[in-house]
């Protein structure tokens, strides 16, 4: 009798001990995840890039994110454009979501929001922007 239920409390810890490990890290970290709508309907309105593995979108609500990808996407730094697939049928581009440069396709990690501009060397301001 005794056999049946240290069995099912063995499995209950060690269960309980896997699903931290195999959470969300930004989660555990306290970063929320965040998702933009609608990329296929103008949802993305401008995005900045200074290194092959991560990259800055803006949304149409003029929030930045910091998009982080799986790896390096090569030549995503000299890019002259990229796609931006999104994750669902409702066009929400996520940390499910890919990107296509024009040779390459790329996996997403992360999307978070952060707060004001970013700041990535050679990178243009536009016309519009006198500060």
């Amino acid at each position: 009798m005794k056999a049946p239920i240290l069995a099912v409390i063995a499995a209950g810890l060690l269960a309980g001990g896997f699903a931290g490990v195999t959470g969300n890290t930004a989660s555990a970290a306290g970063v929320r995840e965040a998702r933009i709508p609608f990329v296929q309907y103008g949802g993305i309105r401008d995005w900045r890039t200074a290194s092959d593995d991560e990259l800055f979108v803006q949304g149409r609500d003029r929030r930045w994110y910091h998009v982080e990808l799986m790896g390096p996407c090569n030549g995503l730094e000299f890019a002259n454009g990229v796609r931006f697939m999104p994750s669902d049928s409702a066009g929400t581009f996520d940390r499910f979501s890919w990107i296509q440069t024009s040779d390459q396709r790329c996996k997403v990690q992360s999307v978070t929001a952060i707060r004001g501009e970013p700041y990535v060397p050679n990178h243009p301001r536009p016309r519009g922007d006198r500060s």
